[in-house]
Formats: structure tokens, C-alpha cells, sequence
């Protein structure tokens, strides 16, 4: 049986002609995403049909779907001239990212439980450098409009004050793909994992997960972050290491969100906020401490 995988694009682009690794790789008209070997594919096509179809090489190839003959899954590079492609049913390969987790998925698929409560962390305030403090006015002056205006101006800034106050204790990966256990979609790429610094160019073992809230919506990046943290916690177990508790949180900016995954994850009913940078300081300095001492 062969396997189709596209990219979004739109309708009207013309079509790749690279392949990666020998898989048919094209382009799928108006919707998002489906790449070879772990990305989801979209609800939108969920009941997606593929036909019988005659392909021609490094050409454009046009499947019909049974429910709506107007929308196309659009390929090229797909099959030698001739070849009959067997029917199959996409959702068959759909497999899960981060992004794609609730908190309802996590406990029938995990037997993870969540609950709400007042996180209880051992901090004290601690009071910004200049340097911080100047580059977080000036981020006020800026249009922050995208993630990566985000983590520029706001989370970097924070997260190299922390490091510098803890003699780079840990490292920060930005934008690495951490796969916790693929064939269950505990995979995809994150915002930001902090893991204890050994000097390597691979994530060692994840110790904090950050996630930028999607759209500002810190509910969205609640289930996210929760599912990189079980992620992170089977990623460590794999290596060997194992914690009695993960930490991550979710941020908008302004407003930061805090989970703790012991026994099941804890969310933090309390939100904190970049203008009491010195009081969320001192959170992050708490959860830095317990790692020190867990991480002897």
C-alpha cells in the first residue's frame, strides 16, 4: 500500500518537486498540514477518500475526494508513469503533535488527571536587573504581534536573566522538536525547554517547558504545555532520568501560567504578570532550586 503525504498550500501554487527520503511529497489544496512520519492532518479532512488514479512523473496528480469533488489532494513526484494507486483511507495514518492534545486526551490515553489549585512555591521576590528591567520597557514600545516578537522582547530577555543568576545552570532550546513517545503523538516542536546545561547540543533531559500561548489564549496553551510535560517526563524516563516533578508554563507576555506535573498535573489557579517581574523572578528562582537540589 502506497502512502500520500502533502503541505499546506494554496490551490493555485505550482507544485514541489522535492521528495524527502523517496516519499511523495506535494501540496494539499487550502488546508493544513500532513508531513511524512508524524504530523497530524487536519480535522477538515477526516473523512478524506483516495481513488484508483493514473499518475504521471514529476507532474501534477489530482485525487477526488468522495464527499466533495471539489476539493483535490494535489501531488507531484508521486509514482512512475502508469502506476495504480490502491485505495486507502488517510485517517488511517493520522497520527497526533503536541498541539493536538486536550487535557481529556491526556487522561484516557495516558491516565494523566489534572486538577486545578494554588501552586505553593518557596520564592521570594527578586529584584530585576537594569538591563532586564530597561529591555522589557522597551518591549512596550514595540508592536508585539507574533510569537517570535514574543520571545524576543519578553521571554529571552527573562529567561537569560535566570540563567545568568543560577551560573548557566541550565540551557535553553528554542524551537527543538522533543519527541516524548512518537507513536502515541507525544511529539512536535516546543516553544522553549529549559534542560540542565552538560554541554551538549542535543536536549540532554527537560526540566521546564515554556509554550506562547496561541492567539493569547492561555487555555490553549495550558493543554499544550500539559502535554509536553508528559512528553518530557517519558523523554527523560527513556534516558534514564527520572524526577518527581516537571514544571512548565504557559505565557501570553504579560500574563504567565504555571503546571506542575507530579502524580497528575496541577494547574496554578493564580496567574502572575510581567509587571511584577520581580515577584516572577523569584517563581521561576523556586522551580530552579528544586531542580538543583533534585539534580545533584
Amino acid at each position: 500500500m502506497f502512502i500520500l503525504f502533502g503541505r499546506a498550500a494554496s490551490p493555485l501554487a505550482p507544485p514541489s518537486s522535492r521528495g524527502a527520503r523517496g516519499e511523495a511529497v506535494g501540496l494539499l489544496s487550502g488546508f493544513a498540514s500532513l508531513r511524512a512520519y508524524g504530523t497530524r492532518l487536519r480535522r477538515p479532512f477526516a473523512s478524506l477518500t483516495l481513488r484508483h488514479v493514473r499518475t504521471k512523473p514529476f507532474q501534477d496528480v489530482s485525487y477526488q475526494n468522495f464527499e466533495n469533488p471539489n476539493k483535490c489532494l494535489t501531488l507531484c513526484r508521486a509514482f512512475p508513469l502508469g502506476t495504480q494507486v490502491p485505495i486507502f483511507r488517510i485517517p488511517d495514518f493520522i497520527t497526533m503533535a503536541y498541539s493536538d492534545f486536550t487535557l481529556s486526551d491526556l487522561e484516557e490515553k495516558f491516565g494523566v488527571k489534572h486538577q486545578r489549585k494554588r501552586l505553593q512555591f518557596n520564592s521570594q521576590p527578586i529584584k530585576a536587573s537594569e538591563k532586564l528591567r530597561f529591555e522589557l520597557e522597551e518591549s512596550t514600545e514595540m508592536p508585539i504581534k507574533s510569537e517570535k516578537a514574543r520571545s524576543e522582547w519578553i521571554v529571552v530577555p527573562i529567561l537569560k536573566e535566570l540563567r545568568l543568576l543560577n551560573n548557566k545552570f541550565f540551557t535553553i532550546y528554542s524551537g527543538d522538536t522533543l519527541i516524548g513517545e512518537k507513536e502515541t503523538g507525544l511529539q512536535g516542536e516546543c516553544d522553549f525547554i529549559l534542560s540542565k546545561d552538560i554541554q551538549s547540543y542535543e536536549v540532554s533531559f527537560p526540566i521546564f517547558q515554556i509554550v506562547e500561548a496561541k492567539r493569547n489564549d492561555l487555555e490553549e496553551g495550558i493543554k499544550q504545555c500539559s502535554a509536553q510535560l508528559v512528553g518530557a517526563k517519558k523523554y527523560n524516563e527513556r534516558k534514564g532520568v527520572k524526577m518527581e516533578k516537571l514544571y512548565g508554563c504557559t505565557t501570553t507576555g504579560d500574563d504567565w501560567q504555571f503546571i506542575e506535573y507530579s502524580d497528575k498535573l496541577y494547574i496554578d489557579d493564580k496567574k502572575y504578570y510581567l509587571v511584577e517581574i520581580d515577584e516572577l523572578l523569584g517563581i521561576f528562582q523556586s522551580i530552579v532550586n528544586y531542580y538543583k537540589s533534585a539534580l545533584k
